[in-house]
């Protein structure tokens, strides 16, 4: 998931998946439940909204650059250790 969004691919995943949040709140893509129906037909929404696509690609890449990119996460880990370190 992480690599089709790192290209801008909007991804299409079920409920359950460890980016359900992520990609709801990012709109960096379609989330639905773990059925064929459910699939199946959000397959069909993400057809009809094509006129989307190129604002759900720049969402995915922003995605990732924000949250994913390795310079981020090393700041956001040294930023929770410090925070760690603050109650001690």
């Amino acid at each position: 998931i992480l690599e089709a969004l790192s290209y801008g691919i909007p991804c299409l995943i079920t409920t359950g998946t460890t980016l359900e949040n992520t990609i709801k709140e990012s709109d960096a893509g379609w989330v639905c439940d773990t059925t064929a129906d459910a699939i199946a037909q959000t397959i069909e929404r993400a057809v009809t909204e094509r006129e989307t696509l190129r604002d759900k690609s720049y969402k995915a890449r922003k995605l990732i650059a924000d949250k994913f990119a390795w310079d981020n996460v090393a700041k956001q880990t040294i930023k929770q250790y410090e925070l760690l370190l603050d109650k001690l």
